[in-house]
């Protein structure tokens, strides 16, 4: 689902727990550089407890580099 350019919201297994995880971006954060926000899925839905903020330092990525405005299946 796209709400505006570079934000990206996904609901998926991503820790393979049989739930499903919440992922959100947004690629003009932080100065363009971009963000991603995840919430783990549990028994009774979404919850905070494990949940991540990353932002492109995370991931060795440039400043401006956007990370988030893609974000894939």
């Amino acid at each position: 689902m796209r709400a505006v350019p570079g934000e990206e919201v996904r609901i998926a297994d991503y820790n393979n727990n049989g739930k499903a995880d919440l992922a959100v971006t947004a690629s003009f954060e932080n100065n363009r550089s971009g963000g991603l926000w995840t919430l783990p899925g549990a028994s009774s839905g979404l919850t905070g407890a494990g949940s991540k903020s990353l932002s492109s330092t995370d991931f060795g990525l440039a400043s401006g580099s956007r990370l988030g405005e893609i974000l894939l299946d």
